[in-house]
């Protein structure tokens, strides 16, 4: 073999491996991104957009295109290859006059292991990503030479895409490409903390989403004010007595109830006490406002809808036999969205802490699957929604402050009652030796 007819090969194969690098960047590029994506993009000419998003329109099309050639110079590369190595391989056996057998077997092997090395490098580390990482900086003009190269073996690509819709017919699904994958809500979950952890996204970016996906399932029961911390002003009392109740609290919006709490009748702001105080004196319901009632198991997305289509943003809890069991208003919903929201009015300890020694400490109404998380413990209880409830279900009595009892692992101490609830609870992790006693109790 001369110089020229070794240098040809050697020179097709280099070109392969470029090909194979382009149609890499140009699958990967085109897969990251998404129709909405091309939509949102300001750096392309509107003649540009439009080509775009007619490729999104029948994505299988563009990526069985670079598949297919990606494949085809794979295999262009493995032949140019095996026809260079062969010529080495006479060459050697012409000098050392060695039997070749066994020595094209060793090359052979050698020449299969240096391709997948190269095809590993240049054909998918490096394009893959390149092409996730730059996704706007190649898909436009490596589109259209792929759309361009797509024409001559769009026979090829018809055939493979019909008989791979007849051969999937037989498992009863259908082609999925890389744009069709979508994600359970865990799976998202599990993105997002990666992309935390990588710093993609800062902690109150990541609260916020996984909020979202939390408030989906939440219901009025689980964030409302229970009936015993409702601050109610009665219509016996009179203005006088409901502007002294006023004055020793922090609220500014107060149910209006007659007699006891399961007959709440509307809202009373005050500011229309102070504007009306003439009307007030003769009747407190003179000045209530409208305030809805809502069941306990409504979920908040729908509370939520239900608030601004009425544009009264307080809400009556009621269970199934009609009593009054709590009251939910806007920042209630809010909160679950961003996070706690204390005014001045409001103690500032934590609901929720993690201690470095592995300790925790919860006020009593921080729901369960939150302790749960936190944790990483579950809690099988279905009879308590809060922490506080399912410490005082664990000691089957009435808590007092000191009151201790382990499970899970951990021991769970009320530090704060507030009447019959248990408002603050300290929970520390057993020792080793008693939590293996607590399983062998269990077992």
């Amino acid at each position: 073999m001369d110089s020229v007819d070794g240098l040809l090969p050697i020179g097709f194969g280099l070109v392969c491996i470029f090909l194979i690098n382009f149609f890499v960047v140009a699958k990967f590029s085109f897969a990251r991104l998404r129709k909405e994506h091309v939509e949102d993009m300001d750096i392309l000419l509107e003649k540009d957009r439009e080509f775009l998003l007619k490729l999104y329109q029948n994505p299988e099309y563009f990526l069985n295109t670079t598949q297919f050639l990606i494949l085809f110079f794979i295999l262009a590369l493995a032949g140019t290859g095996t026809y260079v190595f062969d010529n080495i391989v006479d060459q050697l056996v012409a000098v050392f006059n060695v039997h070749s057998t066994w020595m094209h077997f060793v090359l052979d092997i050698l020449l299969l292991l240096l391709i997948s090395l190269i095809v590993l490098i240049f054909g998918e580390i490096v394009p893959k990503a390149l092409g996730l990482s730059f996704p706007t900086k190649y898909v436009n003009t490596y589109s259209r030479i792929v759309v361009a190269a797509g024409r001559l073996v769009y026979p090829f690509i018809w055939i493979a895409s019909k008989i791979s819709t007849v051969i999937l017919g037989f498992y009863k699904t259908k082609y999925l490409t890389e744009l069709d994958l979508v994600y359970s809500e865990e799976e998202i979950r599990m993105m997002i903390s990666r992309s935390h952890e990588e710093g993609q996204l800062d902690q109150v970016e990541s609260e916020l989403i996984d909020n979202v996906f939390n408030f989906v399932d939440r219901r009025a029961k689980e964030v409302m004010v229970p009936r015993q911390d409702v601050d109610c002003i009665f219509v016996e009392d009179g203005y006088d007595e409901a502007m002294k109740f006023i004055r020793s609290k922090a609220h500014t919006r107060y149910p209006l109830c007659v007699e006891d709490k399961d007959h709440i009748i509307g809202l009373v702001h005050i500011k229309d006490l102070m504007e009306r105080p003439n009307q007030a004196r003769k009747d407190l319901r003179n000045v209530k406002r409208d305030i809805l009632t809502v069941p306990e198991v409504m979920k908040l997305s729908t509370l939520l809808q239900y608030m601004r289509t009425r544009r009264i943003y307080q809400a009556i809890v009621v269970d199934e036999y009609g009593g009054m069991v709590g009251l939910v208003g806007l920042e209630d919903i809010i909160e679950e969205l961003v996070g706690d929201i204390q005014d001045e009015h409001e103690p500032h300890l934590p609901a929720k802490i993690a201690y470095a020694d592995g300790s925790f400490e919860f006020d009593g109404k921080v729901l369960v699957d939150e302790v749960e998380e936190m944790m990483d413990v579950e809690i099988d209880d279905s009879d308590s929604d809060t922490i506080g409830g399912y410490v005082f279900g664990l000691l089957e009595r009435t808590p007092i402050v000191g009151d201790t009892v382990d499970a899970l692992g951990y021991t769970f101490e009320v530090t704060q009652m507030q009447g019959y609830r248990v408002s603050r609870i300290k929970v520390t992790p057993l020792p080793e030796e008693e939590i293996t006693e607590e399983e062998h109790e269990e077992a």
